[in-house]
């Protein structure tokens, strides 16, 4: 029986990464207020000496709704201790705020690892795609404890955003039209796109950009030239207001996307996760999705079967290659042949070894050991 199958094996570095999720709706400056002089102010006796593991060296990074504080031991043997040190009594206590550590991984990206895996939720109802992915967030975190569980973007995250509902009677009514109006509302607000300009070297953007302030009663106000010659303000065009929303918009080919990764323990495999997500994840899930709701597996789950799928096809056209070889060496195709099969037995053998491996330590049956 084979081991669970596998993608990448861990390649770890000394190094601990922790990533924060704060409370939906606080300021940059409340967490460099409230929560950065709290991890510092733990941090200070390991970063000078005067307690073990001594760090090496150490960061923060913080982005609006989250961040990230990494640090490395000057002996790399301890590691295992800086990852309960930043887990146990860095980070714990951090009120209402979502905490997850790794060990840094050569293979992984930004929050996680090669063997993470993603699940795409796509639709264009928000408020129930958004459920369904803290309901999933949670499945996962119940179904694979200790594994490092993100979603993209933080569904419990929220900030304010300008609705502009257009009145398209009167829209009509100056000689405009929703497209015309839409690039009107960005020219207002952050700037309208028009265009690059190239002076021979380097190319230079052309935003059209009002002047005028950017409060929702300023924008409202702004008067605008229409081509009936009237003068209009915008207020008279659309209806604003101001309501909570997803701090950030992902899509994936063109629809709106939520994405959660999961990254496992070391002691699973990924087929073994892949498996539990299909069986105990992804029915509820898909049971409570919108009308036109869709989800995917991504990341290694994607990596995974096509690299199975690419080694079969290589694997059966090198035995039909290596046959070829040994017939026209031994001048005889039923030699070749009684040589060939002495490869099912190295494959016997090769197994039987993994198995044996994983009896002292887990072992699965990664991209490197079919390889091998």
């Amino acid at each position: 029986m084979l081991p669970p199958l596998d993608y990448l094996p861990p390649v770890k570095r000394a190094a601990i990464d922790a990533f924060f999720d704060f409370p939906p709706g606080m300021s940059s400056e409340a967490v460099n207020r409230e929560l950065l002089p709290t991890m510092l102010e733990r941090m200070r006796p390991y970063m000078e000496g005067r307690q073990e593991p001594r760090l090496k060296n150490w960061y923060i990074l913080t982005w609006p709704g989250g961040g990230t504080i990494g640090a490395r031991v000057i002996e790399e043997r301890r590691i295992g201790e800086l990852e309960r040190l930043v887990r146990d009594k860095i980070v714990v206590g951090l009120p209402d705020t979502r905490v997850f550590t790794v060990e840094g991984d050569l293979f992984g990206g930004i929050g996680g690892s090669a063997r993470s895996v993603g699940i795409h939720l796509q639709s264009e109802d928000t408020a129930r795609l958004n459920r369904v992915a803290l309901e999933g967030r949670s499945l996962l975190e119940k179904l694979f404890p200790g594994a490092a569980v993100q979603s993209f973007p933080n569904p419990d995250d929220v900030a304010l955003e300008l609705h502009a509902v257009p009145d398209d009677r009167r829209i009509a009514e100056v000689g405009w039209d929703r497209a015309t109006l839409g690039t009107v509302v960005r020219a207002v607000g952050e700037g309208a796109w028009l265009g690059e300009y190239f002076d021979g070297k380097s190319r230079l953007p052309i935003i059209l950009r009002s002047s005028e302030g950017t409060t929702p009663e300023d924008l409202s106000n702004a008067p605008l030239m229409t081509p009936a010659g009237l003068v209009v303000r915008l207020g008279d065009l659309v209806q604003l207001s101001t309501v909570l929303g997803p701090p950030a918009i992902r899509r994936l080919n063109h629809r709106r996307t939520v994405t959660l990764t999961v990254d496992p323990p070391a002691s699973l495999s990924l087929e073994t996760v892949l498996s539990t997500i299909d069986a105990k994840v992804l029915p509820p899930l898909r049971a409570h999705m919108p009308p036109d709701g869709s989800m995917r597996l991504a990341g290694s789950a994607d990596s995974l079967s096509q690299t199975l799928a690419a080694m079969s096809r290589v694997f059966a056209l090198a035995l039909i290659v290596l046959l070829l070889l040994m017939t026209v060496l031994f001048r005889s195709v039923r030699d070749s042949v009684i040589v060939l099969l002495t490869v099912p037995l190295a494959l016997v053998g090769g197994v039987f070894g993994l198995r044996l491996l994983d009896l002292v330590k887990f072992q699965a049956l990664d991209l490197l050991s079919m390889i091998g």
